[in-house]
């Protein structure tokens, strides 16, 4: 067990203290090392692609797609030449077989993946290269692969096609790639660019990893997160896996809480009377957006007061700096529970571990 969680803090401040260190930490890691630099290398190569062409396909798989499908649904994009293809499905096969030959010539294909061998990239490659030679046309110059410096099929292909290659030097998993090269050229595509600001540690951050360690240092076994506008829903899903892939399926699994993702519906009704239950073992976090009314959430929050089951309300705004600023909020967090249970859960052979476990 971690040393921490077998000898709590027994004070607040230790807490503030901890929350403090933790922050500090995460500044010198190597989330924020490159971020300016990468948005503005993600500028100047989104520049070059959008001008000469008129139809941009993604393809983008696991972790590595959630800055588009995240971005695109809180700040939906007024782009509708973007198409993002994150499995293999009839939509997505049916979207590329119906493009007409004269759009064709105008498509640009954007490969975004680490290894280079993933066999969802391996099939779009024989996939698109079918559609062009029945058409008889060339994918010269129409593609872009973000991948890591090492020997792969898509490598060579691309290479083959001349292809512009652009390699990704980040080191961490898919998953946390927002603030990297990859993650900043999505969001760019969608208009909707990410703000590397929010990697710099803040005051109001601090209070929030504070409400966190108070909680797992009193053991408590559940955090219930609600968010309270459908347009977080991809938001929220990302941080329910990360959470749960990164910390509670760990081996610190008998010490991290659960979070539980849960709806403003589930908070009205039936969960209620589960949170009651549970009150000394679990805790609230709901997320809500400044424009939305805070009718029903007045009321929960003087439900929770008088049954004394802890609670954190957080409120955003909706623009590329506040929804930046939220998603580096969740890695801090993340972060500084990894901090708090003695885990790196940035590291890529970690992730590689948790999969090879979960399997």
């Amino acid at each position: 067990m971690s040393s921490f969680y077998c000898s709590p803090f027994k004070s607040a401040k230790k807490e503030k203290i901890f929350a403090g260190h933790a922050l500090q930490k995460f500044a010198k890691s190597p989330l924020s090392h490159s971020a300016l630099k990468d948005r503005q290398a993600a500028k100047r190569i989104w520049r070059g692609i959008y001008k000469p062409h008129s139809q941009f396909f993604i393809f983008a798989f696991g972790g590595m797609s959630y800055s588009a499908k995240i971005t695109n649904s809180i700040l939906p994009s007024k782009n509708k030449n973007i198409f993002l293809i994150d499995k293999i499905d009839k939509k997505s096969l049916q979207a590329l077989s119906s493009i007409k030959k004269t759009q064709l010539r105008n498509c640009h294909f954007l490969f975004i993946s680490k290894s280079g061998q993933t066999k969802e990239m391996l099939f779009y490659k024989s996939f698109l290269k079918k559609i062009y030679s029945k058409k008889n046309l060339s994918l010269k110059g129409r593609i872009t692969l973000l991948s890591q410096a090492l020997k792969s099929p898509l490598l060579k292909w691309v290479k083959n096609q001349k292809g512009d290659i652009v390699f990704l030097n980040s080191k961490l998993p898919g998953r946390f790639s927002f603030f990297t090269l990859s993650g900043f050229l999505q969001s760019q595509a969608y208009s909707s660019c990410l703000r590397s600001e929010g990697l710099i540690p803040s005051l109001k951050d601090r209070q929030i990893l504070e409400f966190f360690i108070h909680q797992c240092n009193r053991k408590k076994k559940e955090i219930f997160f609600c968010s309270f506008d459908p347009r977080l829903k991809e938001l929220s899903r990302w941080l329910e896996t990360s959470w749960s892939e990164s910390l509670f399926h760990s081996s610190a699994k008998k010490q991290a809480p659960l979070l539980r993702r849960i709806s403003l519906y589930d908070l009205r009704h039936s969960f209620i009377e589960e949170l009651m239950a549970k009150r000394h073992q679990s805790c609230l976090w709901a997320l809500n957006l400044k424009s939305t009314p805070s009718h029903s959430e007045q009321q929960i929050r003087e439900l929770l007061k008088i049954k004394k089951i802890p609670y954190l309300f957080m409120k955003t705004g909706l623009n590329n700096r506040s929804v930046s600023h939220l998603i580096t909020v969740f890695y801090k967090i993340l972060f500084c529970m990894g901090d708090f249970f003695q885990l790196n859960i940035y590291k890529q052979n970690w992730v590689d571990y948790l999969k090879k476990i979960s399997c």
